[in-house]
């Protein structure tokens, strides 16, 4: 399943336009879970990033990745912004 995922500095962000009822969203904070980058299967662990300085962090990153996106807007909606997550090394 693709996950639109943002680097900012050394923080990686990841967030569901589907809310805290999505399952893969459910099943990383569960954790551990893992990302496919360069064909790499790499763990992570998901770690809540609620806090307004990461959602504007992970929102800018939005904005700037996927600016081409018919569905950017879904993914900064109010409603789903609490379910910025970070990942970390598992």
């Amino acid at each position: 399943m693709p996950i639109w995922v943002v680097v900012d500095g050394v923080d990686v962000f990841v967030r569901t336009y589907r809310g805290k009822t999505s399952r893969w969203y459910r099943e990383l904070l569960a954790g551990p879970g893992a990302l496919m980058v360069d064909g790499q299967r790499v763990r992570v662990r998901a770690v809540a990033a609620s806090d307004p300085e990461s959602v504007r962090r992970a929102s800018a990153g939005y904005r700037k990745k996927y600016t081409k996106s018919g569905s950017l807007d879904a993914m900064l909606r109010r409603s789903v912004l609490p379910t910025t997550l970070r990942l970390e090394p598992a």
